[in-house]
């Protein structure tokens, strides 16, 4: 199973929560063009090498969910390293 697979799925989890449902072409798509625009990368690392980065990519949000923003926009690849200095 590739990285876009594994994290397609687990998209699942964060679009329910949301009520947007996707087909799962469209959550690949979603996952591919994210991972492009993030350069393959934590959304932290994404324009230098970031050196405390992992290199396993986890979904988060950026902005606290409370927001009345639209959460699909604030969903991005975060390693668990950032995520964690988020959330903490």
């Amino acid at each position: 199973m590739t990285s876009v697979d594994l994290l397609q799925e687990t998209l699942i989890i964060y679009l329910k929560q949301i009520n947007i449902t996707m087909t799962k072409y469209a959550r690949k798509e979603f996952v591919k063009s994210l991972l492009e625009k993030q350069n393959y990368k934590c959304v932290f690392g994404k324009n230098v090498g970031h050196i405390y980065c992992s290199s396993d990519l986890e979904w988060g949000y950026m902005k606290p969910t409370s927001r009345k923003e639209e959460l699909i926009d604030n969903l991005y690849l975060l390693c668990a390293i950032c995520k964690g200095e988020i959330y903490m």
